[in-house]
Order: C-alpha cells, then structure tokens, then sequence
C-alpha cells in the first residue's frame, strides 16, 4: 500500500526526533502522561447521570473498561470506590505505548485484587518484591501493593519506580471526576521535526501536482503555484509558533446540576510570546457589555494584545494579504473574459488596500467587544455590536478609509447600481452610516427557494446596517430593525441605570477572564421551526427536540468560553444534558414544571 504525502514526511521526522529524544534523555521530571479519576463513585454517578439523559442502558464500569482490561481486571468491587486511581505514562515508556502504562487502583485489601487478577493468567510468582502473572510466553503483568493501592503494569521497571506521592498531590488541572493531562515540553523535538518534514513533502507534492498538465475546463482560471505553497507555509508557521510555545494539555469532564462541562486547559513554557501574552490577559466582562441586549446568542470578553503577538500577528496578515493577492489576481486574470462577456467586472476590494487597513487597524481595537445575535419570523436576524476602540486621529482615519472601501464592494451584475448603497444620518446628535444591501440582486441567481429563505432570514427584500462611534466605542447594528438597536445602545450607553449583557448571560459558566459565548438554545430551535417549510421532512425532529427543552430555563442554556489564568488557558464548554435526552427516538414526553428564571 502506498503510503500519504503527510504520514511518509511525518514518520521521517518522528524518527529523527526520537533519536534525538533517545540520545539527550528525558526532558524532565514526570509523566509523559496521565489520566487521573477522582473516585470509582463519582465516576458511576456521572456515568448514571448520562446514561439515564440518554436513555441507554451503560454502566460506570463501562467507562473503565479501557483502562483495566488490558490488565485482565474484570471484577470491579475489589477496588476502594472513594478514593482516586490513575494511569500513568512515563515519559521513557513513550515508545512502549501500552506496555508503558502503570496504574495505581485504590483497595481495602490487596490481597482480592491480586487474586482476582491471578485468576486471568495461568502462572503467578514473585520477583524482588513484585507480584509476576505470566503466560506461556513469559512474564505479561507487573504488580504491587503500597500503602493502600495495588500498583500494576506490563513493564517491571515502571511498577517499581512508581511514585504514590505524585497521585496523593493535586493536579494543577481543570476539575472534573476525570481529568488527563498530556506533557508536550519533552515531546517537542518531535512535534517540530514532524511539522518540518510534512512541511517540505506537502511542497513539493503541491508544487508537482500543479506542474501537470490542467485536468480542469478550458475556461478554468489557473493558479499561481507558489502563492498556494505559500499559503500553506503561512498556515504551518502559523501552528508551529504556538505549539512550540505549550507545555501542557489537561482535560477535565465532569457533570454538575443540569449540564455537562468539557474544560480544555493549555500550560504554556514560561519566557515565550505566549506566556507574555496570556499574563497580559485580565479583566471580566468590559463595561460596554451592558449597553448591548442579550439575543438567543451572546457574547462578551476582552482580548489584549501585547505589543510582541501584535507585531507577529501583523506580519501574519501582511503575509496573508499579499499571498490572497497573487492566488486572486491570477484566477481573476483566467476569468476575465468569462467575466468581460457577461458584462461584469472584479467583485472583490482591492486586497492590498483591505489588508493595509487591517494590520494597520490592530492597534485601534482595545480587545473589549460584546455582541448578540437575535431571530424572528418577522424581522429576520438582528445584530448588535459594542467594540472598545482607540479614539485618535490615525485610528479615526483608518475607520473613514474602511467605510469607503466598503462602500465601493460589489457592484451589481450587468453593471447596474451597486448591490450596496450607503449614507448617512443622525441618531441622538451622532453621525452614523448606513449601508442597504439589495437581496434581490445579490441573490438574483439563486433558486426561488433559496431566494425565499434569504429574505425570511433578513426580514425582507433589503439588509440594512448602521456604524456608528463615540470615542472609545464603535457601535454595529443589522438586520431589519438596525436603527432601533443602534439607537437602544446609544441610550443606553447615557444611562448607567441600564442592564444588557451580564454574567447570568453565561450561565453555567462564571465569565471571568478572556471571552465568553451564550445560547438560549429553546429560542435557537423556535428560530428554526419559523425558517423550516410545514412539509419539510424533517420538521418533525426538529419539534421534538424543541419540545425537550420547553420550558427549561436556564437547564436549556449552552455556554462556551475560552478562560485566561496565570499560566495558560482553558476552553470551558457547558452542554445541557437534554441534549442527550433529545437525542433518543421522538415520543410523547411527560410535561414539565418550568423552571424558575436566573
């Protein structure tokens, strides 16, 4: 079989990284990796709260399976239920993969989990103080037992080197009745020689495939080969800048009231961009979240840059921009008659005048944004918009310098008025401009029904948007109610008294700092029962699930955030359990109290 591009160029730098890994040694001290469990009894009642959402029939047991039975362990209540196990991967049993693996398991007694595990080979004996299960072929399991657990693993050094001090410490972790954690410092060597290795083979497979001759139509634009390997490069630096710059990935699950919470934290190596990056973070929600009213999607937080992650990211987009320019400008070039004929001309702003006001831009946002998205069967979507910008003269000439580019996008086909008209007006004493985009005409070719749906989405024929700014804040508005919201904002950003976006937005989640989304998931699936046809098929599931969460309060909130700390920071998702329980087969559901409000 032959083998991918991608896995020939990673497998040569995987191997020259572990000869590298093999000749300096281990990195430092402790596990590679490790999976830690609170208890077998919180494991089993979040197994239970699952599987009764559900509505399938596993068992906590289940959940471990994985982890024991390559241990030949089946009989579970030999263990001690209430305090925490783990499974251990020393960074010098990398390469073992399973037979690297050492665990530790809570008993009363070790002598019925030896037995029980005797039971599963046909040869048991001793060696320097360990317990040895061999079969036919020789010694399969070590095991040990210290201080109220019974150490076990397929490799007689690890067992015995194993430290019970290290399990009794707390994880600096993300809570959860099950959390891993995976060290990436001493991995290094070989993340980066499998990014460089993949980064030369996927090159020169894209440089090779665009050298062929053109399978395309005959009218089909080329592309510039190099700008596309470019392109690629960029996306690879891109990665590597950051990974090289982690330490540690932990992982946390755990179920606590009414949902389940997913916490996906990143340690990073101290003295990089990205350590300075992250201690720069601090702060809760910004005060502009008030002005802007929670929708059925919300959110809020502030991101600030430091000046090293601003100059790195600039560089970035210059790349970005001048790469998008010469891919554009060569398909643009094969398309021009097509083009030409039908009377039309390029669609898109001149991207090097769009990607000057975008780096140049990034030192006029604060990093402070709240938004919220709305929907209904009469207005279509809505949109609201707070952003803490920079008041200065330079910063204030790049906003009129975007407003013109953007008015001059997209002209209509045929040559006709541009899709996007635009003008000004005055709301409160403030300047602001409006923009219409004419839906018949930029969605002319569509199909009727895909045409109906673009109006239902946007609450009639035409999408109309307002900008306006008042020195620290730029404020956005869309949809067929525009007006009214910009100018709801503008009030209420004279009034102290008003309440908008606030922590109880982000319910489960506790925002704090960095950036937080919520979703009023019953009024999302409301949303959708108004865009989907009567005879749509599935019309159906849908009404069935949003009946699942009738009624649910804020059980039927779903909340995201990405959480900066001190020393890295953590992807938090917060999923309702119903829905898990609107996952089973529709049938009749038994009515429900309503929950009371937050």
């Amino acid at each position: 079989m032959r083998r991918s591009p991608w896995r020939s160029a990673v497998s040569a730098g995987c191997r020259a990284a572990v000869a590298l890994l093999l000749c300096v040694g281990p990195a430092g001290a402790g596990p590679l990796a490790q999976v830690r469990i609170r208890s077998l009894q919180a494991v089993y009642a979040d197994a239970a709260t699952l599987a009764a959402a559900a509505g399938r029939p596993e068992r906590g047991e289940d959940l471990l399976g994985a982890l024991l039975g390559p241990f030949g362990l089946r009989d579970l209540s030999v263990l001690d239920g209430t305090r925490p196990l783990a499974a251990v991967l020393p960074l010098e049993g990398m390469l073992l993969q399973q037979r690297g693996v050492v665990v530790a398991l809570p008993v009363a007694a070790a002598g019925p989990l030896l037995d029980a595990l005797g039971g599963n080979f046909p040869s048991r004996g001793r060696d320097g103080g360990l317990e040895v299960f061999s079969d036919a072929g020789g010694p399969v399991l070590y095991a040990q037992e210290r201080d109220g657990y019974v150490v076990a693993g397929q490799t007689r050094q690890f067992v015995a080197a194993f430290d019970l001090a290290a399990l009794r410490a707390p994880l600096d972790g993300p809570p959860g009745s099950v959390v891993a954690e995976l060290d990436l410092e001493p991995l290094a060597p070989l993340l980066l020689a499998g990014l460089v290795g993949a980064r030369e083979q996927l090159r020169q497979q894209v440089l090779l495939s665009l050298s062929q001759p053109r399978q395309g139509p005959p009218g089909d634009p080329p592309v510039d080969p190099e700008a596309l390997a470019g392109m690629l490069d960029l996306y690879l630096d891109a990665a590597q800048s950051v990974l090289m710059d982690l330490g540690r990935v932990q992982l946390g699950v755990e179920i606590r009231g009414e949902h389940l919470f997913w916490h996906n934290r990143v340690v990073v190596r101290p003295n990089t961009a990205t350590a300075e990056f992250v201690a720069h973070q601090g702060g809760g929600l910004p005060p502009l979240s008030r002005v802007v009213p929670p929708g059925s999607i919300s959110m809020a937080g502030q991101v600030k840059m430091t000046p090293r992650a601003e100059a790195a990211l600039a560089g970035l987009l210059d790349r970005y921009f001048a790469l998008a320019g010469a891919l554009l400008a060569g398909l643009e070039q094969g398309a021009e008659p097509a083009v030409a004929a039908q009377g039309g001309g390029a669609s898109a702003p001149p991207l090097a005048e769009l990607g000057d006001l975008v780096t140049q831009g990034l030192g006029c946002f604060t990093g402070e944004a709240a938004a919220s998205l709305g929907f209904s069967a009469l207005e279509g979507i809505s949109v609201a918009e707070a952003v803490g910008t920079v008041d200065t003269p330079r910063c204030r000439d790049l906003s009129r310098r975007s407003l013109a580019l953007l008015r001059r996008f997209s002209p209509a086909p045929g040559g006709a008025a541009p899709v996007i008209a635009g003008g000004q007006e005055t709301i409160h004493g403030i300047a602001a401009e409006r923009f219409a985009v004419d839906l018949g005409a930029a969605g002319a070719e569509l199909p009727a029904e895909e045409q109906r749906l673009l109006r239902l989405l946007y609450g009639g024929p035409t999408l109309t948007s307002y900008v306006a700014a008042t020195g620290p804040v730029t404020y956005y508005a869309l949809g067929g109610t525009a007006r009214g919201r910009l100018q709801a904002m503008l009030d209420a950003a004279g009034d102290p008294g008003r309440t908008g976006i606030d922590a109880g937005t982000f319910a489960p989640l506790l925002p704090g700092p960095g950036f937080f989304v919520g979703a009023d998931v019953p009024k999302l699936l409301a949303a959708g029962l108004d865009l989907l046809p009567e005879d749509d098929p599935g019309r159906a599931r849908w009404e069935h699930v949003a009946q699942v969460f009738a009624g649910a309060g804020a059980a039927g909130r779903a909340a995201a955030g990405l959480r900066f700390d001190p020393l890295g920071a953590t992807l938090q998702i917060a999923v309702p359990l119903r829905a898990l329980e609107a996952s089973r087969p529709a049938q009749p559901l038994p009515a429900r109290e309503a929950a009371p409000k937050q």
